[in-house]
């Protein structure tokens, strides 16, 4: 508990969402998670579906990217993320010294060139990636990769994913939990 507090009050923490409510945009249905930390695992559990469980390496590096909604992953901008689990499908992924993604796998896609805040602008499968950023933020506004845009608020919390078709799917996000170094 002390060494918790003292993390805390030396901004080596991450946070994340404590309840995330995921609205399709097209059928309007709704499947809200309830999320819970336990060291430096996230754990999202349904209403209906598949619990995720994200891991993360250390909240310094965490806090350099981005959270998507649980049922989502822009593996482009993460950061800090170890591993994904949804269900059976599990993604993992691997960074350089500089924190910044090279590779998620399965299936392996590799990243390079990177822009200056380390978010990397292609694909090994020839995707564009393009962040748009607000003044004086570290972290992407918006991302899109060519197929979705995924928005997000000045946390770095998903909002909005858009497929470029129909209506976007919507994630509101409320409470919040500390992942803590």
């Amino acid at each position: 508990m002390v060494a918790a507090l003292v993390a805390l009050a030396n901004g080596n923490c991450f946070n994340v969402p404590q309840k995330v409510a995921v609205k399709d945009g097209n059928s309007s249905a709704v499947t809200t998670y309830t999320c819970a930390v336990a060291g430096k695992i996230y754990t999202c559990v349904p209403n209906t579906g598949n619990t995720v469980v994200r891991t993360y390496s250390t909240a310094v590096a965490a806090k350099l990217g981005v959270v998507d909604p649980p049922p989502f992953s822009n593996q482009h901008v993460q950061r800090g993320l170890v591993s994904r689990v949804e269900g059976a499908t599990t993604n993992t992924f691997t960074y350089n010294s500089s924190n910044q993604l090279t590779a998620v796998a399965s299936p392996t896609v590799t990243y390079s060139n990177y822009d200056t805040l380390g978010f990397p602008k292609t694909t090994s499968g020839g995707q564009t990636i393009t962040n748009t950023y607000a003044a004086g933020a570290t972290k992407p506004t918006t991302s899109s990769d060519g197929a979705m845009t995924y928005t997000y608020d000045s946390n770095g919390w998903a909002t909005k994913i858009d497929f470029g078709f129909g209506q976007p799917t919507t994630a509101e996000n409320t409470g919040s939990l500390s992942i803590c170094d």
